[in-house]
């Protein structure tokens, strides 16, 4: 457990909620009263004008303040004000929080809603599903939250009204804090001050240790103080022999080589152990794990993408479900994966020394099919209706051309009697084909056409637009795109209309 983590243990049986006496307050007038500056691309935290603030700029994203106290029965009252961003985002309390994975949460709305949720063991809970009050302040206006939570009770309150109770005893004690989060739209400007706890008096408020001891915010009954522990030093991995340059597959958005494959698949029995590293973590006060936003579902199926491993300098393919949970290895030394239908099969571009290429093969099972040799053959793609494979390769020239499988060989697609020069194919269920190329008088972009090439039509004029994926009802291609200065997910129809931007930093 690292210290920020650590939680001193109280009791395990409620206090009476009588005769409360004030523990701890915060009014923020003071900068180092405890509650860290911190700066990130999609995100601030930090002090101003006698308030502490929360400013997010991307969407799903949930960052927190914790006071770094560990409680067990008490009322905690924030004035939260909503300054900016969208009113559908939410802000609220975090509380009884053991780590960044277990802790409850009370939502609350611009638009006057509210939600209590539990997050245990990477599992969300809904305790109060989203419900309109007519006790919430809307827009850019100020609310009093307040939780009383005595053992398992719990009772969520704003400006003075109880919204609801519930009874939940997995969490009976942790830190406590405030945070601002958003959804679809991707801003939110919180602010919040006169966070106050109160609890039985013979309760203790034990301080949790963090790495870096700050000054203690004004506490009204001192508790005796633990002093912070010095953090372990992380186990350093040991990275295999390095491929050499020419041979090392490094990580690129025109590759495309973290874009995931939406699938429904069956379970399959993996029997290699995974070794991949997993990219850098947000700070432990930052998440993408959220409750669903009011009216959303959670998508079903798989989705399988590509981990890159810095220490071996190889990508490995993974398998989990569309909220990240369960993931599982499906292949070593392999990258830019593409499923079939049923998800049952899968190919991918293998980096393995003793089978470069191009390989299909069932999941799950070791028998497969090396379809194109070629090193530089990438990014295969299933016919919809699973006759024949797409992929781009230059093995013919300098330019990379888009090739097909036919029966155990393969061809280069031709228009006019000239290789179809582009990369990234994806195939309609209708028999066209979308791909990074250019036409005549160099305009490049994302291309439609017949799968012989002819009607060939520009969808997009951006030349670094690429990964196009095709929705199921052939009518919309996602794509990746840096037009606006950062690489993110856009889709436009097949007839080129309604572009739209889909994620703000993505």
């Amino acid at each position: 457990v690292s210290p920020t983590q650590a939680v001193a243990l109280i009791r395990t049986t409620p206090l009476a909620e009588a005769n409360l006496v004030l523990q701890f307050e915060d009014d923020f007038s003071a900068s180092d009263s405890g509650w860290d500056d911190s700066f990130g691309k999609s995100y601030t935290k930090q002090y101003g004008n006698n308030k502490y603030h929360i400013e997010i700029t991307t969407n799903n994203l949930v960052v927190w303040g914790l006071a770094n106290r560990n409680a067990a029965d008490f009322d905690v009252e924030v004035e939260a004000t909503l300054e900016g961003g969208g009113e559908a985002n939410t802000y609220g309390l975090i509380f009884r929080y053991v780590d960044p994975n277990n802790y409850y949460r009370f939502d609350v709305s611009g638009d006057g809603y509210f939600l209590l949720t539990k997050f245990h063991d990477e599992e969300w809970t809904t305790l109060v599903d989203w419900t309109q009050s007519d006790a919430l302040n809307q827009g850019q206006a100020t609310n009093v939250l307040k939780i009383s939570a005595f053992g398992p009770k719990i009772t969520i309150y704003a400006n003075g009204q109880e919204l609801a109770r519930v009874s939940d005893g997995d969490f009976l004690q942790g830190n406590f804090g405030f945070f601002a989060s958003t959804f679809a739209d991707p801003h939110i400007w919180v602010s919040f001050d006169n966070l106050k706890l109160w609890g039985p008096e013979q309760q203790e408020i034990a301080v949790i240790p963090t790495i870096t001891p700050t000054s203690a915010p004004t506490l009204v009954k001192q508790p005796s103080e633990t002093a912070a522990n010095p953090p372990e030093v992380a186990p350093q991995a040991t990275a295999t022999a390095p491929l050499t340059a020419e041979e090392t597959p490094s990580p690129t958005a025109s590759e495309a080589e973290g874009t995931p494959t939406a699938v429904e698949l069956p379970t399959a029995q993996i029997k290699e152990a995974p070794t991949a590293v997993a990219p850098a973590p947000l700070p432990d006060f930052v998440s993408r794990e959220q409750p669903l936003a009011r009216g959303a579902q959670r998508l079903p199926g798989k989705i399988v993408f590509p981990l890159y491993d810095s220490a071996r300098q190889t990508y490995d393919i993974y398998r989990a479900n569309t909220d990240g949970s369960e993931q599982e290895l499906l292949v070593m030394e392999a990258s830019q994966p593409a499923m079939n239908k049923s998800g049952a099969s899968i190919a991918y571009r293998s980096w393995k020394a003793d089978e470069r290429g191009l390989i299909t093969r069932v999941v799950g099972e070791a028998d497969h099919w090396l379809f194109s040799p070629f090193f530089e053959a990438a990014s295969p793609a299933f016919d919809p209706n699973e006759q024949f494979f797409v992929f781009h390769s230059r093995e013919g020239g300098e330019t990379p051309a888009i090739y097909r499988t036919v029966g155990a060989e393969t061809e280069v697609l031709r228009r006019d009697g000239a290789p179809i020069q582009g990369e990234m194919p994806a195939l309609t269920s209708d028999g066209r084909m979308v791909y990074k190329g250019c036409l005549g008088g160099g305009t490049c972009g994302l291309i439609v056409s017949n799968l012989d090439g002819a009607f060939p039509m520009q969808l997009t004029v951006n030349a670094d637009d690429t990964a196009p994926s095709i929705s199921p009802d052939n009518t919309t291609v996602a794509f990746m795109s840096n037009k606006d200065g950062v690489w993110e997910i856009y889709t436009i129809g097949l007839d080129g209309q309604n572009l739209q931007r889909i994620t703000n930093d993505a």
